[in-house]
């Protein structure tokens, strides 16, 4: 190659790599609520949730009390929050990205625990969500219908001692917003409850269907 044509060479591979980096699906707390844009805020019937341009959570605000969690972050990958910097009980969340996941640790002293994952497709769609309530571990599972950005079901599955609630939600999206994100849906909702017997190794099944309900939810962007 002469020297000419080794400057143009090298030009169109960085140009070609910058392309491929602005195409990569946001692997971000922001993508993992089923947000797509720069989104700079989402209020849903519990929260206003508040993003950095790059889709990490800023704030949180409950909206039914008055409560709110401010995330420091101390660098990209590691924040403290508000309501945990003062006490005795302090600790640091570590942020670790791979191409399909984000996993967020909890870290106090020398122990550490898994405060939160999201597992995304190859076209940056959430398909499983793990958090906890508590000590209690929970599932979100959702599918899609082929090409769709808004999932068509979601199973959830909350763990404990004496049995699994799991209940199913299936979507119909009412309004859009031009950003291609969902204000308003329909959702239809099944309960499956089930309850071990420990004595017996048994365990008993009830289930239950919710009347179709409307969720809403707004959105600002930056």
């Amino acid at each position: 190659m002469n020297k000419l044509k080794q400057p143009i060479f090298l030009i169109l591979l960085c140009l070609l790599a910058a392309a491929c980096e602005d195409s990569r699906p946001e692997i971000s707390d922001r993508r993992g609520m089923n947000l797509y844009g720069k989104v700079k805020s989402v209020t849903d019937s519990m929260y206003t949730t508040t993003f950095s341009p790059e889709g990490s959570i800023l704030r949180q605000e409950a909206v039914l009390v008055d409560a709110e969690t401010d995330y420091i972050y101390l660098t990209p990958e590691l924040y403290i929050t508000s309501d945990s910097r003062w006490s005795n009980y302090a600790r640091h969340y570590q942020v670790i990205r791979s191409k399909d996941t984000l996993r967020v640790i909890a870290k106090h002293n020398e122990y550490e625990e898994m405060d939160r994952e999201y597992v995304f497709d190859a076209q940056g769609r959430v398909v499983r969500y793990l958090h906890f309530d508590g000590m209690m571990p929970i599932v979100e599972e959702y599918k899609y219908d082929g090409e769709d950005k808004h999932p068509s079901e979601m199973k959830y599955t909350a763990s404990y001692e004496d049995g699994q609630d799991i209940f199913t939600c299936r979507f119909s999206y009412l309004e859009i917003d031009k950003e291609g994100n969902w204000l308003q849906r329909e959702v239809n909702r099944t309960w499956e409850i089930v309850m071990y017997n420990h004595v017996d190794n048994t365990e008993e099944t009830s289930t239950q269907t919710d009347p179709p309900f409307i969720e809403t939810r707004s959105i600002t962007y930056y």
